[in-house]
């Protein structure tokens, strides 16, 4: 399936199903127009990332448990993706859904290692004015028996908007100060996404 075939899949039969959910407060689909940054070019291969919100915990594995969450949805998605791995964090903000130029940063520090949010968020010295970022660590990973997992999972995903996409350009402060924070047997890509909110303003 390609790129433009993938995005519509998402974006109309599996949006019409994952935002019947019970309990979903917030749905957003972030569609990968291109990486802007890539450590080490292992990771870069993701056509999209998904932010599902509920209210608690409770709530999530409730909706896991449904006949939508644990038979329709995984039946659609082995007829579009290829990989599928979820990351359990709790939004720290909403974005500005009116702001331009979103970019997701996914991080890993190899061997499992947590990464440090103050290391994180020292990266706002290197933003823009009027640049936004949200930080979120990765508390938990889920996956699904009906399809791999992403071999190499995020321990931080980090949101900005504002930014110009040449900011992340090789040698670049902030891309220097990434791959320091991941350090060596870690691995960090960003992507400039396409943002649609379904649900949840």
């Amino acid at each position: 399936m390609n790129r433009a075939a993938f995005s519509h899949h998402w974006l109309t039969v599996h949006a019409a199903l994952a935002s019947r959910l019970p309990g979903l407060v917030r749905y957003v689909q972030n569609h990968v127009i291109r990486d802007v940054f890539c450590l080490t070019g292992r990771w870069c291969r993701h056509a999209g990332i998904a932010e599902i919100t509920y209210a608690n915990d409770t709530v999530l594995a409730r909706a896991q448990s449904s006949h939508l969450g644990a038979v329709l949805l995984p039946a659609d998605e082995q007829r579009f993706l290829s990989e599928w791995t979820g990351a359990i964090t709790t939004p720290s903000a909403a974005l500005d859904p009116a702001m331009p130029d979103k970019t997701v940063l996914l991080l890993n520090a190899g061997d499992d290692r947590l990464i440090d949010s103050s290391g994180v968020r020292s990266l706002r010295r290197f933003l823009p004015s009027g640049a936004r970022i949200e930080i979120e660590p990765v508390e938990a990973h889920l996956t699904r028996m009906t399809l791999p997992a992403d071999p190499v999972r995020p321990r931080m995903i980090v949101y900005f908007q504002g930014l110009d996409p040449d900011i992340w350009r090789n040698g670049s402060d902030l891309s220097a100060a990434v791959a320091q924070l991941v350090g060596p047997q870690g691995d960090a890509v960003a992507y400039l996404v396409d943002e649609r909110v379904l649900l949840g303003g």
